[in-house]
């Protein structure tokens, strides 16, 4: 219907793309909706993981919450990069929800193994009993994701990069806020 109203030489051609053009918008889309698709599943997978081992849904929520916050900050950095999203930002997007599970987990189990009944005593015994481990372990992350940052592949420059400011963010949001 769309070729009726073409010139008169054109009314039955038909387009070809030997450089596969059309093929990558095909890829970006399904990269788009399996990147935003994979964050959820692993969002509620985590969840559920919580709901499971603190057996307290409020940690659970709390926690979940805070994961929440680290990929949107994480997708909010690669915007400020000017990354365009393609394959290497797709695979970095999943894994941030795994990356930014393992200092929530810590500080919100430690939280829940204390006898203490107040929160103020709960949130102190929690940093001087876990947060001196965690802050170790971001020290030691932000040292390995140095080295990635300055690589010659593309793949592990950019996941250092994002490493690097999820572990700050990571840090400073599971034990600050």
């Amino acid at each position: 219907e769309h070729m009726a109203s073409a010139p008169a030489g054109l009314r039955t051609g038909f387009v070809t793309d030997e450089m596969n053009r059309f093929h990558r918008f095909f890829v970006q889309d399904t990269l788009v909706a399996e990147a935003v698709g994979g964050i959820f599943f692993s969002l509620g997978l985590s969840y559920l993981i919580l709901v499971l081992a603190t057996a307290n849904i409020v940690v659970a929520t709390m926690a979940i919450a805070t994961i929440s916050s680290l990929v949107v900050s994480v997708v909010g950095f690669t915007v400020l990069m000017g990354w365009k999203l393609g394959f290497i930002e797709a695979v970095i997007f999943v894994m941030v929800v795994g990356l930014s599970f393992d200092y929530t987990v810590h500080l919100s189990d430690a939280y829940l193994a204390n006898d203490y009944e107040d929160r103020h005593s709960r949130v102190r015994s929690m940093l001087v009993h876990m947060g001196i481990s965690v802050s170790s372990g971001a020290v030691s992350t932000l040292g390995a994701s140095v080295f990635l940052m300055f690589g010659f592949i593309r793949f592990f420059a950019k996941f250092g990069q994002v490493l690097f400011f999820l572990i700050v963010m990571s840090l400073l949001v599971s034990l600050f806020v």
